[in-house]
Order: structure tokens, then sequence, then C-alpha cells
């Protein structure tokens, strides 16, 4: 039975802080699905730790940082304003595309902050 995914994680982040590590697909898969879920949360302190760490040499494929930003913007409310727009910003920084649309039905990222009316975010 292999460790919890949160566990890989600390363990993967805590080489990477000391040696240069290459990221199995998998690795790779998990982080960008933490990244995707912090950023959902609004969590930016994860999300920045999550880019700096992992995405110096563009290891995070675009698609990911772009679902990411979306997930930013639909977990966005009132209560968490402020920590979505710094997710928001943190994820443009790291190149996510604004105007990058999803699968199922073309939105994007500006798309959903129009319908829930966060025009901070636009």
């Amino acid at each position: 039975m292999s460790p919890p995914v949160k566990l890989q994680l600390d363990y993967i982040t805590s080489c990477s802080e000391t040696t240069k590590v290459e990221l199995s697909p998998s690795e790779l898969e998990a982080i960008c699905k933490e990244l995707e879920l912090k950023a959902f949360e609004g969590d930016c302190d994860r999300v920045s730790e999550i880019i700096e760490l992992y995405n110096s040499n563009n290891k995070i494929p675009k698609k990911h940082l772009n679902v990411a930003l979306r997930e930013a913007v639909k977990g966005c409310n009132t209560r968490r304003l402020e920590d979505s727009l710094s997710c928001v910003d943190e994820l443009i920084r790291a190149s996510a595309n604004v105007n990058a649309e999803e699968a199922e039905e073309g939105r994007t990222a500006l798309m959903f902050a129009c319908e829930k009316g966060y025009l901070e975010i636009v």
C-alpha cells in the first residue's frame, strides 16, 4: 500500500528544497492536482509554494496552471476574496492564461468571474 498523497508531496517538497529532483509523471500529476485544489480553496500560500518549487523550469504544464486559475475563480467567495485575488495574481504571474477555455463548456476564468459578479478579478 502506498503512502497517502499528502505524505508523498511533503517528501517530494523536502527533497526538492535541498536537491534537484526529477518528478515522475504520477508525482507531477499529484502536485498539479494539489495546486488546483489549493487554488479553489484560496490557499495562496500553498499555491505560491507549489509554483516556486515546481514551476521554476516550467515543470507544471500550462494546462494545469490554467485549470488552477479557473478553480481559484470558481472557489472565490466574499469571505475570502482577498485570498482568491492573491491566488489569481500568482497564477497569472506563473503564466496561466486568463483566456484558456475549459473543455466542457468553453468558459474562461474571466467568464466565471463575471458570472459570479467578481469584477475585482476582471
